[in-house]
């Protein structure tokens, strides 16, 4: 992506995110909450003094985002504009329409995505 679109801005949902974090930290809400504060912080200062936090609280997520990219999840560090507001990508729009369907034998979901696109 970034030979082809060398100037796009690319970030991470920071839900998605969150929803992998959990899976290190085992659900701890105090570490998802200092990790919120931080991806939606303004401010550098802000944004250090909550991963410090989290940093002293649960180092393992810590270096989990660091190694993400801190410019991939954070407002703040972000080259483009983050608007605190979450879109879905067309993957999940098809796959929400898919859902009422998805026990139907594979001919009939065949026949049915066409129709969808």
């Amino acid at each position: 992506m970034e030979a082809v679109f060398p100037d796009a801005a690319y970030g991470v949902c920071a839900y998605h995110l969150s929803q992998n974090l959990k899976r290190i930290c085992k659900q701890r809400d105090d570490v998802i909450k200092l990790y919120y504060h931080a991806t939606y912080m303004y401010r550098v200062e802000e944004f250090d003094r909550e991963m410090a936090e989290l940093k002293a609280t649960f180092h393992k997520v810590y270096d989990e985002l660091i190694q993400v990219g801190i410019e991939k999840f954070s407002s703040v560090h972000s080259p483009g504009k983050r608007y605190h507001m979450m879109t879905t990508n067309i993957a999940e729009s098809i796959n929400s329409c898919l859902v009422a369907i998805r026990k139907l034998p594979i001919t009939s979901i065949s026949e049915f995505i066409p129709d969808l696109l």
